[in-house]
């Protein structure tokens, strides 16, 4: 019977004539079918626990991929910032997304710390979860190491901002002050004299406009490092959750060899007894078979 045959459905009359024990047309000899019975596949059981920990190590897996992801883009919008002459618009990108990510960071932290609810010492999982929450803690310090390096990277960009801007500031003011005393010590008429005072009110709004940028930029530059002191206490609670980890790991591998040694010594300890006791059972049968030569002997004397 081709495959086309068993698709078709000849399959199944086919099978029932064998089980039937009928002939069929394509084959005179009667066949017996086995037909196997699937077993069922035997998945673990999940208890609420085991639910609730998986729920909460893959929310904390997707905040780490989001605050990673969220890193790269600061990283492309601070090398856009390094080529473009302060656009207002990328800075404020960069300052939300920062701001973003540095909460979704925080909040990373608390859930990685919020794992050690699910640990349960002496149990079979204890050293699953414990490898796992390490795994978790290592990639989450490794994003926020990227994470502070890029801030730092935009701190230093806005400091350099700053700096140009209060240098030109300086220059804007010197050179419109020198101007302004070489006109009034020649005779103007009255349309130069009104312009003049226009130009001197340009000059005053473009300074007073790049104070406010500067005092923007400082203010820009404040609240990064407030999110790098920030990130350095998440890093330090982190480093204290690793340091559990390791100590809880060490603990554990430390009761496993214990628990080695004590089986291996149990072990010699059950062959050394059996040994003893075959040779205190061959000494006793060696002892009843010469009771029983002497009892024979004395009865032979006593008898003859």
């Amino acid at each position: 019977m081709s495959f086309n045959d068993l698709q078709g459905g000849g399959g199944r009359s086919y099978a029932r004539a064998a089980l039937s024990g009928k002939r069929t047309c394509d084959d005179h000899a009667t066949l017996a079918v086995y037909v196997p019975i699937p077993m069922p596949i035997a998945f673990p059981v999940l208890t609420d626990d085991d639910t609730s920990y998986r729920q909460a190590t893959q929310r904390v897996s997707q905040t780490i991929f989001r605050v990673n992801s969220n890193v790269a883009t600061i990283q492309r919008l601070v090398e856009q910032l390094s080529r473009t002459h302060d656009a207002a618009s990328l800075r404020q990108r960069l300052s939300d997304l920062t701001e973003t990510t540095r909460d979704l960071a925080k909040t990373t932290g608390s859930d990685i710390k919020a794992l050690d609810v699910f640990q349960k010492p002496g149990s079979p999982v204890a050293h699953t979860r414990k490898l796992e929450q390490q795994k978790l803690t290592k990639d989450f310090q490794k994003v926020l190491e990227q994470f502070q390096i890029a801030q730092r990277e935009a701190a230093e960009k806005s400091r350099e901002f700053v700096d140009r801007a209060r240098h030109s500031l300086e220059q804007e003011h010197a050179a419109s002050t020198e101007e302004t005393a070489d006109e009034q010590s020649s005779l103007l008429t009255h349309g130069q004299q009104q312009q003049q005072q226009q130009q001197i009110q340009v000059v005053d709004n473009e300074l007073e406009f790049n104070d406010a940028l500067i005092a923007e930029r400082e203010q820009e530059i404040r609240e990064i490092e407030q999110g790098i002191t920030e990130l350095n206490e998440v890093f330090r609670d982190l480093g204290t959750i690793v340091n559990e980890q390791q100590s809880l790991l060490d603990n554990i591998e430390s009761n496993v060899s214990h628990v080695t040694v004590h089986v291996r010594n149990a072990g010699e300890e059950l062959v050394t007894a059996s040994r003893y006791q075959r040779q205190s059972r061959k000494t006793m049968c060696f002892l009843l078979l010469l009771l029983v030569v002497i009892v024979a002997i004395v009865l032979l004397v006593a008898l003859s």
